[in-house]
């Protein structure tokens, strides 16, 4: 049998990876791109889990707004006058 520590990180690895994919499924890439640092730097500081997800969530609206501004128009050029 394995020891309960090694069991309780197994657990811990799965559900990360299971967070870690329904923020890909569900097209969270600036959550996905600052979670550990911010899970980190909340358990780390004993933040509380509302500052922790509102982080997240700041996260998740920087990138939006980062990728709209990449992303190309989809507008129609303008009509030639002629």
């Amino acid at each position: 049998m394995r020891p309960s520590s090694n069991r309780a990180e197994d657990d811990a690895e799965h559900a990360l990876k299971e967070i870690i994919a329904a923020g890909a499924n569900l097209k969270l890439f600036g959550t996905r791109g600052a979670f550990d640092e911010v899970i980190v730097g909340g358990v780390n500081r004993r933040n509380e889990p509302r500052r922790v997800i509102g982080k997240l969530l700041k996260a998740e609206v920087a990138d939006k707004a980062a990728r709209s501004v990449k992303a190309p128009s989809k507008q129609r050029p303008a009509p030639d006058s002629e």
